[in-house]
This record gives structure tokens, sequence and C-alpha cells, in this order.
């Protein structure tokens, strides 16, 4: 039997076939809970170019952080605890780390790089500890709290730890790599800090004596390249930061009153149209600004979460209240919000300019928090919603609906941000999802901390957690195979016989040139066979596989993508 996929060019034909060109559902691959009886949170998760997965919040009292048979318990110092934790790619733990004084000490964002090696940032208060191993490397804050950035290697062994912080509170708040090793964090300062964190100084001063934003960069050793500020009269804050390919540097987060965001000898005025405003700010490698955009209306609107493609484009998370027109162009993008405060979601290209924006939102307060892209441009996010919410931005509904007052949401879009599913995850208690990631095979991974009991299974099966205190961390795991066509861009046909097959396929295109890549998968996202081929309209795949479904995903050169069902017999 031969299976032929014809790709549409016609909006007619695309919207009446709509439901086979959707991507699958998510399934839950597994979920983990660590949580004892204190309140626990996971802030932030990545996975490194294995497929490990970390995680890095706070917790409090005692928490055991194996989530299998074993045991790992680690107890607080002091109010809350900074911990990192390690698991493979199945869930399964490898190790922990800790890091804490007698005060309240958080980690709020957590990344990786090319050689596996963890960074972390957060804040933290008086004396602290912070090489995890037999080691010694204390840090005493200056003041209230200081920011730090941590690096770890790939076995959680200390390599460096950096402070920066004045008199008062000072925060990282998110924390980036580049290709080069080189790191990123981007958060608040007040009053006076050297950011200089090695024997020279560079100070800045907040202006008016209220918050202002920085972002830092420092070298895979930690030595200190650059600081960079913007800020006003108002508080205004850093809480995102994310780099492309080419090493610029873009950041989200909100500002008040006027600020001029050229952080060089020029000036870029920008001023809230209400109480609070969103802005996206690119940088280049050397901190000089490349454009900036804003955000807002005549209320409270943050830019929340930030990250890039690999074509350069943007796309920014976040929420607002009242009108807000989201195209930083000459033309008028209104969204209106539903309730206290909407989701919204905007891409813009390299030059900032709008491609397009969706908003999701229902009668009371709901909050995106955090959005990751793969490598096709499906667009994650994760944050939590009250009561009823549509989540789907085009003209069908998905409502979600919480199970107690506040739920976790997690949401796929399409580069184009046409829905594909969503989904929600609560008890009877407020729950909160903070950040989301997504693996080299388009696996989806999240955290955050859940109150009570909650089902962490998007479909009709039952994975049910139970808080051991006032909240507990999740770190779950999700893949979204797509069964249907991704993209309707082309009129090539896409051939495959014989289905079912005895293990021998044939694969057939019309009019392709250039690379193809074969991937198959078996229903659970794991990545069984991949391989490439050049300048060929046919060829056949050795699917040495046992009996069962599994799912064949055929990539050309510019990026277009299907897939369909193979039976193996």
């Amino acid at each position: 039997m031969k299976t032929k996929i014809t790709i549409l060019t016609t909006l007619v034909l695309l919207l009446i076939f709509m439901s086979t060109l959707h991507a699958q559902d998510p399934t839950l691959l597994w979920a983990n809970q660590m949580g004892g009886p204190g309140a626990d949170v996971g802030r932030s998760i990545t996975t490194d170019t294995d497929g490990n997965v970390y995680t890095t919040g706070y917790f409090r009292e005692i928490v055991d952080f194996d989530p299998g048979a074993g045991t790992t318990i680690l107890t607080s110092v002091g109010d809350y605890d900074i911990f990192i934790q390690k698991l493979d790619n199945n869930g399964n733990f490898i190790w922990v780390k800790q890091m804490g004084g007698t005060s309240s000490d958080k980690g709020f964002s957590i990344a990786t790089d090319a050689n596996g090696n963890i960074y972390t940032t957060g804040q933290f208060l008086n004396t602290v500890d912070f090489d995890p191993g037999a080691g010694t490397f204390n840090l005493t804050s200056a003041g209230s709290s200081d920011i730090f950035v941590l690096k770890l290697d790939n076995n959680g062994d200390f390599i460096w730890a950096k402070q920066m912080g004045g008199t008062i509170d000072d925060m990282g708040l998110a924390l980036a790599v580049d290709n080069n090793g080189n790191v990123y964090t981007t958060g608040f300062f007040l009053n006076t800090v050297d950011f200089d964190p090695g024997a020279g100084i560079a100070n800045l001063s907040s202006v008016g004596g209220s918050r202002d934003m920085f972002i830092q960069k420092l070298d895979t050793s930690g030595n200190f390249i650059w600081v960079k500020q913007m800020g006003g009269s108002g508080d205004d804050g850093g809480l995102s930061i994310a780099t492309d390919a080419d090493g610029n540097i873009y950041s989200t987060g909100n500002f008040e009153s006027t600020v001029d965001f050229d952080p060089g000898a020029g000036i870029t005025n920008l001023t809230s149209a209400g109480n609070q405003d969103g802005f996206i700010q690119k940088l280049d490698n050397s901190g000089n600004l490349i454009w900036v955009r804003q955000i807002g209306g005549i209320s409270w609107d943050w830019g929340r979460s930030l990250t890039t493609d690999t074509d350069g484009n943007v796309y920014t998370l976040g929420y607002f209240n009242e009108t807000v027109d989201f195209d930083p162009g000459a033309d008028i993008t209104n969204f209106t919000s539903a309730g206290e405060s909407d989701i919204f979601i905007q891409k813009l290209d390299i030059n900032g300019d709008l491609i397009w924006a969706r908003q999701m939102g229902g009668p009371n307060s709901d909050y995106g928090f955090s959005i990751a892209t793969d490598a096709n441009g499906n667009v994650y996010t994760t944050g939590w919603f009250e009561y009823t919410v549509d989540f789907d931005p085009g003209v069908d509904a998905t409502n979600l609906v919480s199970n107690g007052y506040i739920d976790i949401y997690l949401q796929k879009l399409n580069a184009d941000g046409i829905f594909d599913w969503a989904y929600g995850i609560g008890g009877t208690g407020p729950d909160y999802g903070y950040s989301i990631t997504t693996d080299n095979d388009g696996n989806i991974f999240s955290t955050g901390e859940f109150r009570g009991l909650a089902d962490f299974d998007p479909g009709a099966d039952t994975t049910n957690f139970t808080a051991a205190g006032p909240s507990d961390i999740f770190v779950q795991k999700l893949t979204s195979i797509t069964v249907g066509l991704l993209e309707n861009t082309s009129s090539e046909h896409f051939v495959v016989y014989p289905n079912p097959t005895d293990g021998k396929l044939s694969i057939e295109f019309d009019n392709i040139q250039g690379s193809l890549t074969a991937r198959l998968f078996s229903l659970t996202g794991q990545l069984i066979m991949n391989r490439n081929f050049q300048n060929m309209n046919s060829f056949q795949l050795e699917i040495n596989v046992p009996s069962g479904m599994y799912i064949l995903e055929v990539i050309d050169g510019k990026g277009k993508k299907a897939a369909i069902r193979i039976l193996k017999e």
C-alpha cells in the first residue's frame, strides 16, 4: 500500500483539512515530584546536548530530591536554600547540589553551555558557601540581598562563583550563555553596585533611588567584560534574556516613566503609557543598542519571558491589562484584556518588526511566565490562569477550566501563531508554571510548584501527585510528535510504501532538491533512527524495530517537514 501526502497551497483546502494537519496532542513521558514539609519551588529548567535535565529553584526544611526509589535528602540551612538538580532524559536522578546560608537564598535561572557546564543566577543574603562539594567558597552580601552567578561542571563540581551587590536589594533574575561560553545576566539593582566581580571597578548607580535594570557580560572564566544600565525615576527591571547565533543579546522586562534604552552615548528614550510598560531590547555582542520596542497601554504591562529562533526572530511572552497596541511600527494591532490581566505572545523579526501577536485570557487574572521554541519554530509557553480561559487565539475555542483558584497551563502554537494544543495542570490550590524548555528532539520540559492533589497527565490516563507540604516542585517531560503536515508551502508529493511494512520502506518525493532527513520515532517520542540524504528524490530505509506503530518524519533542506504513522508488521 502506498501512502501519499500532498502539501497544499490554498487556504481553502488548508482549512478543510485542518484536522489532518494538526500536531498530536501532548503525551506525558514522565513526571517527578520533589518536596517536603516546607514550601518548595522549581523556578527554571534547561537541558544539555545529551538530553539531561537541570532544574534550579529553592526549598525549605527537608526535601528528598531523588524522585525514584533512592533517597537523597537535603536540609535547608536557613529560610530558603538554592538547589540545582540533574536528571537524565528518562527522569532518573543523577545528582543534586545545595547552596545556602542562614537567611533566604534563591535560584531563579539556569543555563548550560556546549560542554555541559551549568550556570545559575539568583539572590543570596549574608554568607553562603557556593562550593557544593568538600571545598569552601564563601560569598557575603554587601547589604540586603546580592546577585550571584555560579558555574558548575557536568558533575556538579564547583568551577567559580561571582557576586555583585550594594547596600540594598539586588537580584539576578535571568541568565543566558552564548556559543562562546560568555555569560549574560539581567535583573535589577538599587543605589550603587560594582558589577566587576574581579579586581577592577565598574560602578553603576540607580537613578532617583529606584530600581534600575542591568545587563552584565562575563567570559567563560567569570571575568568581567562589560555591564550596561537602563533606568529612570521609576522601578525598572530586566526579567528575561536570550542570545542568537550571531551573539546579539535580547532582553525583556518592565519600566515606568521615561527610560533611555541606549546604554551608550546616544539617547533612545521610551516613556511608559501607563503605570508600567514592557520592552524588548536588542544589543550587539559589545552591548551597543541595535533597537528597542515598547509594549504598553494605560495600565500594567510586562514582558516576562523571551526567546529567539534560528532565523533571528524574537518571541516575547507576558501579560497586559486594558488596551495595548502590539505592533511597534506604524500599523495598529490592538488587544483589550478580557479581565484584570491577559496573556500575550508577540513575534518580531530580526529588525524588531511585528510578524504576529496573540492574546489569551478570561475574566480574571492570567499570566504567561516562560516561553521556548523548538527547531521548527513551534512556540511553547507556560504560566497560570484562573477559572475559564480560551487558549486558542484563533476562531475556534479550546477552553481550559481551572480545578481550583489558579492552575498551570502549557500551550503550543506553530511558527505562524496557529494553535496546536493547550492543557491545564492543577488541584484545588493555586499552582504555578514557572519555566519551559525543549531539547534537540523536540521534547518539552517544564517545572514549577503545585499544591494539594494535581494530575500531570494531559491525556486520559492519570498521574496524580499530592504535595507533601505547602507547595512541592514538579518536573515533567512531554512529547508532541507531529502526525500530519507541519508546513504547507509547496506542491511536492511525499509517497511512502509499503505501509504496513515488513521493515523495508520506500520513500519518494516530486521536485525535491538538496538535503533530506528521515527520522523514525516511537509513539512516546524516542528517536530511533536518523538518516540524511543528498539530492535524492527517492530512497529506501531498513527499519529494524519490533512490530508496532511508529512515526516517520521527513525534513527537506529548507526545514519543511511532514510526518506519518508507519505500521511495522
